[in-house]
């Protein structure tokens, strides 16, 4: 169809050509070639395409409109080129997947041709197919196979818009390029016979027409191209695939002669540069290699064969016939610098496996593969010759054997040849590599990390470093000379398998002529000063064997020269030592376990010879007797030990000291076996290696350790944290400024010597001296042992020193300072006192003498003890003393010894012992010496002290040096001890004091203070009893100077802080804790700048109430000059460390921590104020519980919470005028004044109902946090608040989030605080009238501050505190808005506190009651504190607020602080009476009307109650209560009105009194009304009694008392039950009666008539032990009567309206009248009347039958047990008299402290006396009953083993288990059966039944019972069985069943049978009493 407006003739012309087109299309795209690429069709997009192009052509005028044949010429042109481009494109696409263009977004609209061809889409399709027109989708087409209804879409789109551009030819030029490809046919999917195209076509045509020009123009753009950096990449990369690293080539170069080179096999020469080897990486499966093991920046150039790195053989030529595969350099040479790392490493394979490799070889070894299978061999490498300018070498071997070596190598010249391997060749065992090297290493190092030995390399000729050659394969010759560590040496050797992991030796001789250097570099390693070890000089052989991870170090030498001690003015050297030795690590020897723990390797030196020359003579090893050996100082200990047995010969003794007359005196000669057992040197840090003389080395060492210097002191054992200066922070002090201080400050201490400790074995050493005749010994043996210990000091084993005539023995020692001697034992033995003393050049003194002493003490006044003397006659002529004994007067010593036994100084008595030093060697002395002994006891120290010290001490004063020995008297020394029973200090007291002191002119020397604090364990037992706890010591010295300088050591134990408070006069600290064991300070320092160092263990530690745990206290002290802005001053610093772990009571951890630092400037020259202090302390919590903290408070919370406060942190600073002393006064300010301030942080408080989940922190918000439970109150940021001077501030204000993350409320705490008095705070005015809230605003006082607290707090968030607890159920929500402006003492409050949303009131739960808050509102202005609201309570609601013309507020402050005044009224639920008052009400309902209630008053020191004003009354419906313990039926209170009020001046009581009232029925109520008021109080008490009350009572201001009172109570038929103690009923009665009457004024009456009716007594007295007693079974405690009802006076008269009945154990059925009148008070009751008793049986188990009472009268008088008592009794069971039944009648008088009875018996004519004698055998001992006398039968008739008392001994020996259950359970005693023994008549009885609740109704119940009785022996009964079943119907019908079995010891004589059954049938009833 032709378009409008085109003549059909030109549409019919387009239309033929494009038909034209078409076909030729459709042949171009069916060809052969191209149809593959069209299986679709072909693609008419073309035919549009070309058509379009025509269209431009026709238009610029290149194709004439009408010319047809051009324009298909044109046309048919084009589509051939778009068919072979379209072919290409396509092909390409095919080949790489390269998708489809996207379309662009299509901005214009569609053509009409597009839109009706969008038409024929399918619906479903058509807009996603719109979406793609238009270029709005994103992404690739999806395939057809996963969107086929997409694809159908285009489908159809391709064929509608072809049909419609075809129908319109005049719109193809429009259409744009986007929509013409969418006219194209589907891509090929697949390719078609590639293969054979290429092979078939191309490539023949291609190789034969192109192969010439080909190959010149790749070589040509290769030379251009494929050169330099680009080959370098290529190379790179294909190396990558062959290795496990990277071989990286930056750049390599090749000549145009290259294709030349290959063809002739000539070198060819290539230049590399930026050559990286990089360690492997592919099979530890790592993305990239990290480090390069070689690099050289080039240029390299290489000569290299071409040929044959050509793989022939996997390329053309068989492998029958191999060609060599060889990478051949036949030469290489660079000028730049190489360097070349080789280490070995522990690797981790992308398989998890590890291994150690060397990561050189691991480089070049094939990489992770896959690789081709080959059959011929592998790459071979081959280098002829290397010219290397530097290398710089490092062969690093420490990961498995410690060795590391680093060289720079120049004139390196090295060959090289590997050898690839055959893959049907079995691996070798050895790499097949030859290598040669030889080099000159100008510098380096060997390192041996095991021994931290480093050893320089210079100049070092390595002339040969090769494998294989001439030498086996994988071991490397070494041949080398230089310097190594200094030393010119030659090395020779072999590096045996270095290639093979596990199995690398090592066997390397070094040879030195001088080995001074190197010796000196070791020296230094090991810590020891220079001169220690000296070498120089010296030959020395050195030779390396063995394993590399165990090599052993041969060591040769001599000419050495040893010297440990340093002392320049003794020479101990060894000179001239040779020494043959070997070094290895072998385990440490047992006896090193000391220093070691055995088994643990060290670095042991296994010595084989030793010898040379010391002290002047020469000494040599004895071998084979011990292992001499020693261990080096390499492991952490840091100690050299040493093991040798050496032979002395002719060594000079004078040599061990100094040049002097000492040395003179011991000079001679010396031999013998000197055996160092041990010999232990404590080595300082490790200095560096350095073969330079000039470098710093070790201080020297202290020598001669045997004379005036001693080896410092170990130092202090440290007992916690050092303190060192601050070198972090703001605090922080440079380090140099630091040490600057120190040594200005410090005296330096004595140099440390590294001698540890020193065993020494000697053997028959003679020593011979060359001196004679200057008082010593010429000639001299020594055998024992010395130990010389850092720590323990001297030791002298069994020494013993042999001379002419006599020996010494001593055992002992001194002290680590040789300043005490250890407990020694001397024993001195004169055999020949002649020989002896001829050879000290003396004339004989004593001829024998043998003495023993035991010395200790200071080495210059030693103190002896045990001594003994045995001495024959001492001296000569005249002047002998013979037969020395006990002498009391004596002279040793040059001594005068004076003693007396009694003394009195200062008020005590005691002994005294003076020894006066008369000569002093030479003669009488011009200062005669003095040493004095006092013992006294008594002296009392108040004439010492004064006032403020009191107590009684034993003194004991020793005059005289430190060692006990007499002094001059020009110089007075004293020493004493003291004890004190009870030392009372201020207000503290003291037990048990002792200390010992000495006395100097300059000063008092404490050597032990000890005090110990005492506690009494029980102050009520025993109140004299005391027992220590703990103790306090001390010792040091304090002299007399005007500032005293202080020297003390104090340590404690278990000793409360309080003691010291109270020595100081603190009676009320409000903190605590206990100083325990581990207490140690040193005081040092004068008394004005004292210097503190130490430990304090403090345990138990609170504060306020809160525990704190336990923890340490370190304490140190530093002297620090000025410097830095600070003044010269002495720095305190403590620091510690508290807590508990919680413990086994699983309590919750916390730890917390003190850092403070006191720092005391110099005192002002020449003023007498104390010298300035600066301080700063930091105390820092890391989590406080909040159980601690509630518990401080008296709170217990429950188990339900959790929570503590975590990072608290409290840091005070305090500054004082002038120069800062600290450096947190640095920013300080103002200097005028001291500065306090005072910064607590905290970083959370938390608390919730659980714990965190674990790994989760609470205020993490993370899952298991639990600040996110609804249950939750926790902070939402930190606190950090300052307090500096009186203002508290808080910073950026506190928020506290309770109820959950979520949905929780935040409340804000923000502002300041003053917490100074007001200066403008208005006193209060007790006169003013306070009734009203003051109206007028106060100002706050410019010096005050201003606080806010604001916000709202979930209730919920206080369940945790509140869990465990009756309080529960806490909901809702409060809002605050409180701001407090002034000072704290003043406060002015403004705000608001309430209940944001009535809908939602705060609701807790307490003891099962809901309390509930529906409306609150609190506000706070002008002072005062305005409340309203409601509380809810079970539905009752009670309001408060402004009711009934009252106000309910507080006032804060003003003249009205204080005052207060509430008002309320509503209903309260009757119940709450028994929640809360449980122990008071047994039970209640019902409610409680508050028609109105009002109270006001002021609160000060004291609650002033001024006015009170409520009125009570029943809710409707009444008010049940049952009252607990009273034994009254409930009381239903109907109605009535109760008023309280409080009585005063303007609103009086009845009476005037002032008081509280309370008054019932009205205030016109009166006690003589006949009537009952309106509104008295009416209530029924059960369910016949009622009540009746009214008047009043005014009780005393303070409740103590009652002050007046005219209350009546009227009572009728209330029921009334008493229990016992143990809670049991034991009296019923009803009581009535009429105006009963409490009335009086200050003394209170209670008179009235009681009526009682139908009164029961129903509890049992008790049988048994006791016979009969009266009284409660159980006790109950004893207490006066309440002090309000104490003074109360008695006049009640009490009678019975009917009989009064007894029914218990004894008495059944006693009815009687009681009448009685009571009086005196309730302290001090008096009573009087009578008891009748009418009727009853008495029955007492003592009596032995029951009795009816006939008569019974008792006369109650004021005192109890003087009442009268007259009972007259008839037993029911006649007794038997000359076997006669007898009546017999007990007849009780006398009183009741004092009954007597006597017998009556009818018809018994018999004398009275005999009568009552024998009434006790008739009612107690059984005699005349029947029943005894038949079972009485006896195998041999009369006689027996029994008599009459069986039956006494029966009642009082019953055993009842049910009344033990009784006493311990009474509510289980009604449910065990009864079971009971006793011994009866017959035998031992038991019996058994079950209690009647087991098997119980309504009409009846049922027992069982069981019985069985054993008879005595002698009797005829052997053995009775009975049970039996009783069934009682409604208490009057007992049905019972028996069956009873007997067995008898002689059945001959018996005539009843054996086995008995009954049935009995009894009806009791009975009959009421006529009276």
């Amino acid at each position: 169809m032709a378009n409008a407006g085109v003549t059909g003739s030109a549409w019919q012309q387009e239309a033929d050509l494009l038909a034209d087109g078409r076909v030729r299309l459709e042949r171009l795209c069916n060809s052969r070639r191209f149809r593959h690429l069209f299986p679709g069709g072909p693609s008419l997009a073309l035919l549009l395409d070309a058509y379009q192009d025509l269209g431009r052509q026709r238009l610029v005028g290149r194709i004439a409109a009408g010319d047809l044949r051009s324009a298909r010429r044109t046309l048919r042109k084009q589509l051939r080129r778009r068919v072979r481009e379209e072919a290409v494109e396509r092909s390409l696409r095919l080949a790489y997947r390269i998708p489809l263009a996207r379309p662009r977004p299509f901005r214009a609209e569609l053509p009409p041709i597009v839109e009706k061809a969008l038409e024929a889409v399918d619906d479903d399709v058509e807009p996603r197919i719109r979406d793609h027109v238009l270029g709005r989708v994103d992404g690739d087409v999806p395939g057809p196979d996963v969107d086929p209804r997409l694809h159908h879409g285009f489908g159809q789109l391709r064929e509608a818009l072809l049909f419609h551009a075809l129908a319109h030819p005049d719109e193809i030029g429009a259409l744009h390029p986007q929509i013409v490809r969418f006219a194209a046919s589907p891509q090929p999917v697949r390719r078609q016979n590639p293969l054979l195209r290429f092979l078939l076509i191309k490539l023949p045509i291609s190789f034969v027409l192109g192969f010439l020009g080909l190959f010149s123009v790749v070589y040509v753009v290769a030379y251009f191209f494929v050169n330099d950096a680009t080959l370098g990449r290529i190379l790179t990369v294909v190396i990558d695939k062959q290795v496990n690293g990277r071989l990286e080539l930056g750049s390599v170069h090749w000549g145009p002669d290259l294709i030349l080179d290959l063809i002739t096999g000539r070198p060819h020469h290539a230049t590399v540069t930026g050559l990286k080897l990089w360690r492997g990486y592919m099979k530890q499966d790592m993305p990239e290699p990290d480090t390069v093991i070689a690099e050289c920046d080039g240029p390299i150039d290489a000569e290299i064969i071409l040929h044959e790195i050509i793989p022939w053989n996997r390329f053309l030529v068989p492998a029958v016939l191999e060609v060599p595969w060889v990478l051949h350099f036949t030469d290489i040479w660079t000028e730049a610098p190489m360097r070349l790392n080789v280490s070995e490493i522990k690797t981790h394979y992308g398989d998890g496996t590890e291994a150690w490799i060397v990561d050189l070889v691991e480089a070049f070894g094939p990489g992770p593969g896959p690789y081709p299978e080959v059959h011929t061999r592998a790459l071979s490498i081959r280098i002829d010759h290397t010219d290397l300018a530097e290398l710089a070498l490092d062969l690093d071997f420490r990961g498995q054997t410690g060795w590391q070596t680093q060289l720079a190598l120049e004139d390196v010249g090295a060959v090289l040849l590997f050898e690839g391997q055959h893959p049907k060749e079995p691996p070798p065992l050895k790499k097949p590599l030859q290598f040669g090297l030889s080099a000159l290493a100008t510098t380096g190092f060997a390192r041996i990390t095991a021994l931290g030995y480093e050893l320089p390399i210079q100049n070092l000729k390595l002339e040969e470093f090769a494998s294989g050659g001439d030498g086996p394969l994988g071991d490397i010759r070494i041949r080398a000379e230089g310097e190594i560590g200094g030393s010119h040496g030659i090395l020779r050797g072999w590096l045996r398998d270095i290639f093979t992991a596990g199995k690398r030796s090592v066997d390397v001789t070094a040879l030195f002529t001088d080995a001074g250097p190197i010796g000196r570099l070791i020296t230094r390693v090991h810590g020891l000063a220079d001169p220690m070890i000296d070498a120089f000089g010296a030959p020395a052989q050195l030779a390396f064997r063995g394993p590399f991870d165990d090599i052993r170090i041969a060591i040769a030498a001599s000419g050495v020269g040893l010297n440990f001690f340093t002392d320049p003015n003794v020479d101990w050297a060894i000179k001239d030592a040779a020494i043959d030795a070997t070094l290895g690590r072998d385990p440490v020897p047992v006896a090193w376990s000391q220093y070691i723990p055995a088994g643990e390797e060290r670095w042991i030196l296994d010595i084989a010879r030793f010898e040379g020359h010391v002290l002047g003579g020469s000494f040599h090893l004895r071998e084979h007797e011990a292992r001499n050996h020693l261990v080096l100082g390499t492991g952490p200990e840091r100690r050299m030990l040493l093991t040798a047995q050496t032979e002395l010969q002719g060594i000079d003794p004078g040599e061990l000291v100094a040049a002097g007359g000492t040395r003179a005196m011991l000079a001679g000669t010396a031999s013998g076996k000197l055996d160092l057992r041990e010999f232990a040197l404590e080595l300082s840090a490790p200095a560096p290696t350095s073969s330079d003389d000039t470098a710093p080395a070790p201080a020297a060492t202290p020598a001669d350790v045997t004379y005036a210097l001693a080896p410092a002191a170990p130092p202090p054992k440290k007992s916690g944290k050092a303190t060192r200066p601050k070198a972090r922070g703001e605090a922080a002090e440079p380090v140099a400024d630091a040490l600057a201080s120190a040594a200005a400050s410090t005296p330096p201490a004595e140099e440390a010597s590294p001698l540890d400790r020193i065993v020494l074995e000697i053997g028959g050493l003679k020593i011979e001296r060359r001196r004679t005749h200057d008082g010593l010994p010429r000639r001299i043996r020594i055998d024992g042992g010395v130990v010389l210990d850092r720590v323990e000091g001297l030791d002298l084993a069994d020494l013993l020193v042999t001379v002419d005539g006599a020996s010494l023995s001593v055992d002992g020692g001194l002290d680590a300072k040789f300043a005490h001697l250890k407990p020694t034992d001397i024993k001195l033995k004169i055999t020949d006192g002649k020989s002896f003393f001829a050879s000290l050049g003396m004339s004989p003194f004593v001829e024998r003498l043998q003495a023993g002493l035991t010395v200790h003490g200071p080495l210059g006044r030693p103190s002896g003890r045990n001594g003994s003397l045995q001495l024959s006659d001492v001296g000569q002529g005249q002047f002998a003393v013979q037969n020395i004994r006990d002498v009391s007067l004596g002279l040793r010593d040059g001594v005068l010894s004076l003693k007396s036994e009694r003394a009195t100084v200062l008020g005590g008595a005691g002994a005294l012992d003076v020894d006066v030093g008369l000569f002093d060697g030479k003669g009488v002395s011009s200062d005669p010496t003095l040493r004095a002994t006092i013992d006294l006891t008594g002296v009392e120290l108040e004439r010492v002290a004064g006032d403020s010290v009191a107590g009684k001490a034993d003194i004991r004063l020793e005059v005289g040096d430190d060692a006990k020995r007499p002094v001059p008297l020009s110089k007075f020394q004293a020493r004493g001890a003291a004890s004190v029973p009870e030392l009372k200090v201020g207000h503290g007291e003291l037990r048990d004091t002792e200390a010992r002191f000495s006395l100097t002119r300059d000063g008092v020397n404490i050597d032990e203070f000890v005090a110990r604090q005492h506690r009494r364990p029980s102050p009520s037992a025993a109140p004299d009893l005391t027992v220590p706890v703990g103790s306090l010591t001390g010792k040091g010295s304090v002299s007399f100077d005007s500032d005293p300088q202080l020297d003390l050591k104090i340590s404690g134990r278990r000793l409360p802080i309080s003691t010291f408070a109270a020595i100081a006069g603190l009676t009320d600290l409000p903190a605590g804790a206990q100083i325990d064991r581990g207490t140690d300070l040193e005081i040092t320092g004068t008394l004005t700048r004292p210097s503190v160092h130490g430990t304090v263990e403090l345990t138990a530690i609170n504060a306020v109430g809160i525990p704190l745990g336990s923890g340490e206290l370190q304490l140190d002290s530093n002297d620090r000059p000025a410097g830095d802005g600070l003044a010269a001053r002495r720095e305190i610093v403590v620091k510690g460390r508290f807590g508990d772990d919680g413990g086994r009571r699983r309590r919750a951890p916390y730890e917390w921590d003190v850092d403070a630092i006191v720092a005391i400037g110099e005192k002002p020259r020449g003023s007498k104020a104390g010298p300035p202090y600066a301080a700063d302390l930091a105390v820092h919590f890391a989590n406080l519980p909040l159980r601690n903290l509630l518990g401080a408070a008296g709170i217990e919370p429950g188990e339900g919470l959790h929570g503590q406060a975590e990072g608290l942190t409290v840091t005070a600073r305090t500054c004082p005028p002038g120069q800062p002393l600290i450096t947190s006064c640095l920013w300080h300010d103002d200097q005028g004044d001291r500065d306090l301030k005072i910064l607590v942080e905290l970083d959370r408080l938390w608390a919730a109902g659980r714990s965190p989940s674990s790994g989760v922190a609470a205020g993490s918000n993370l899952p298991g946090d639990p600040c996110r439970e609804s249950d939750s109150l926790c902070t939402a940021n930190r606190l950090v608040a300052t307090l500096q001077g009186t203002r508290l501030s808080l910073r950026d204000g506190w928020e506290l989030r309770s109820g959950g993350v979520a949905v929780g409320k935040t409340l804000t705490v923000s502002g300041d605080v003053e917490l100074s008095a007001s200066p403008e705070a208005p006193k209060k005015d007790e006169k003013r009238d306070c009734s009203e809230p003051p109206t007028a605003a106060r100002t706050p006082p410019a010096t005050g501050a201003s606080a806010r607290v604001a916000g709202e707090l979930d209730l919920a968030g206080l369940h945790p505190f509140v869990a465990g607890t009756a309080v529960s159920g806490i909901a809702g929500k409060i809002g605050l808005d409180v701001k407090l402006d002034g000072h704290v003492s003043d406060p002015i409050i403004t705000g608001s506190f309430s209940v944001p949303d009535p809908q939602k009131p705060v609701t807790a739960k307490a003891a099962g009651t809901t309390f509930a808050v529906p409306k609150l509102s609190l506000q706070w202005a002008q002072d005062a504190l305005l409340a309203s609201g409601e509380l809810s309570v079970r539905g009752q609601t009670v309001q408060f607020g402004d009711l009934n013309g009252h106000r309910t507020f507080y006032v804060l402050g003003g003249e009205c602080g204080g005052s207060f005044s509430a008002a309320a009224r509503g209903r309260l639920d009757g119940r709450l009476l028994r929640e809360f008052l449980p122990d008071t009400f047994a039970a209640s309902s019902g409610g409680l009307q508050i028609a109105d209630a009002h109270a006001a008053g002021r609160v000060g020191d004291s609650l002033d109650l001024k006015t009170v004003r409520a009125r009570l009354q029943p809710a409707p419906g009444g008010l049940m209560m049952e009252l607990a313990g009273l034994g009254l039926e409930a009381i239903e209170l109907d109605n009535g009105v109760i008023e309280i009020q409080r009585c005063n001046e303007s609103d009086p009581c009845p009476g005037k009194q002032e008081g509280f009232a309370v008054i019932v029925g009205g205030r016109t109520a009166a006690i003589d009304d006949l009537v009952a008021p309106e509104g008295h109080l009416a209530a029924r008490v059960g369910d016949r009694g009622s009540l009746s009350l009214w008047g009043n009572v005014v009780l005393a201001p303070d409740f103590s008392r009652l002050e007046s009172s005219s209350l009546r109570v009227d009572l009728e038929e209330v029921q009334y039950k008493m229990f016992d103690n143990s809670g049991r009923p034991q009296l019923y009665a009803a009581i009535s009666g009429k105006g009963i009457v409490l009335e009086g004024r200050d003394v209170q009456t209670l008179r009235g008539d009681v009526q009682v009716a139908r009164g029961r007594w129903v509890r049992d007295a008790q049988q048994g032990v006791k016979v009969l007693s009266f009284a409660d079974p159980s006790s109950a405690p004893s207490a006066p009567p309440p002090e309000i009802l104490r003074d109360m006076n008695l006049d009640l008269r009490l009678r019975t309206t009917t009989p009064f009945r007894v029914d218990n154990n004894i008495m059944k059925g006693v009815e009687g009248q009681v009448s009685l009148a009571i009086g005196g008070s309730i302290a001090d009751l008096e009573m009087s009347g009578r008891v009748d008793v009418t009727a009853g049986v008495l029955d007492v188990a003592i009596l032995n039958g029951a009795y009816d009472i006939t008569f019974g009268r008792v006369l109650l008088e004021n005192n109890l047990s003087s009442s009268k008592v007259d009972v007259r009794a008839q037993r029911q069971e006649p007794v038997y008299i000359e076997n006669q039944p007898r009546q017999m009648s007990l007849i009780l008088g006398g009183t009741l402290d004092a009954i007597t009875f006597r017998c009556a018996v009818l018809g018994d004519t018999r004398a009275r006396s005999r009568t009552q004698r024998e009434c006790v055998d008739y009612a107690i001992l059984g005699s005349g009953n029947r029943e005894v006398a038949d079972a009485n039968v006896r195998r041999y008739g009369s006689g027996g083993l029994l008599g009459r008392p069986l039956g006494l001994v029966g009642n009082l020996t019953e055993i009842n288990l049910n009344r033990y259950v009784e006493k311990s359970v009474p509510r289980l005693a009604p449910y065990l059966p009864q079971v009971g023994a006793q011994l009866g008549q017959l035998g031992v009885e038991v019996n058994a039944e079950t209690p009647r609740p087991w098997f119980r109704t309504d009409w009846g119940n049922m027992t069982i019972g069981a019985g069985y009785t054993r008879g005595y022996p002698g009797l005829l009964l052997r053995n009775s069985y009975d049970w039996r079943v009783r069934f009682r119907l409604l208490d009057s019908a007992v049905l019972e069943f028996r069956d009873n079995r007997r067995s008898y010891f002689n059945e001959r004589i018996i005539f009843d049978p054996l086995r008995q059954r009954s049935l009995e049938l009894r009806l009791e009833y009975q009959l009421p009493s006529l009276r």
